[in-house]
């Protein structure tokens, strides 16, 4: 029975907050070796949610319970975690790896915007299949400006949102304003992963033509 136990899968839960710390870890610094092991936890976590059906197809923010709508950031999370892994198999292997961690980058900001309307509404040249484009210096730039300007609105929303949750006086006042720090923080997200996909594409530009 013990041998059973041991063997059980960790939650989502438990999972989805080893990954998220490890990850802070990384990014502060921390060891390289450990980002394959903060991918592995999230692949874990996001068959976990898949396994709970907690986004299916066709649903919205109001679908999902508050206590699973963090659990959409786990693609984003992974590839800011695949991003970190040391690639040992040259530009052919580094290849491989960005065109991963955009597949997961699109796929959160696809969910996100069917989740948050405010995403959603928010233009998506940057979620397109990747296929060559010749935009003008002048539309490079402002698309940078903008990406730059909304990042920074989501990160100062944010934190207004986690100081609100902080004064709540109620636990329903609470239970309320947490949900507004979620959809802070998913909004936070894209637009920080809409600045990376934009790197992305760079990147897998530069390395296709090395290929």
């Amino acid at each position: 029975m013990a041998a059973l136990a041991a063997a059980a899968p960790k939650p989502i839960k438990a999972l989805f907050a080893e990954a998220e710390a490890l990850l802070r870890k990384l990014e502060d610094g921390g060891d390289a070796d450990d980002a394959s092991t903060c991918v592995s936890l999230l692949d874990d976590a996001w068959a976990a949610a898949a396994a709970l059906d907690l986004f299916p197809a066709g649903c919205t923010g109001d679908d999902v319970a508050t206590a699973d709508l963090r659990y959409a950031l786990i693609p984003d999370l992974r590839a800011r975690a695949r991003s970190r892994v040391r690639c040992t198999d040259g530009p052919a292997g580094r290849l491989a790896l960005v065109e991963r961690c955009r597949k997961d980058r699109a796929r959160f900001l696809e969910l996100a915007a069917a989740l948050d309307p405010e995403v959603a509404e928010r233009d998506d040249d940057d979620t397109d299949d990747g296929a060559a484009r010749a935009p003008s210096a002048l539309d490079v730039r402002r698309k940078a400006i903008e990406r730059h300007e909304a990042k920074k609105r989501c990160a100062e929303a944010l934190a207004e949102a986690q100081r609100a949750l902080k004064d709540a006086q109620t636990p329903e006042e609470r239970d309320e304003l947490e949900r507004d720090v979620i959809i802070a923080e998913l909004r936070s997200h894209a637009a920080t992963c809409e600045e990376a996909i934009t790197s992305d594409d760079r990147e897998l530009d530069m390395l296709r033509r090395m290929a």
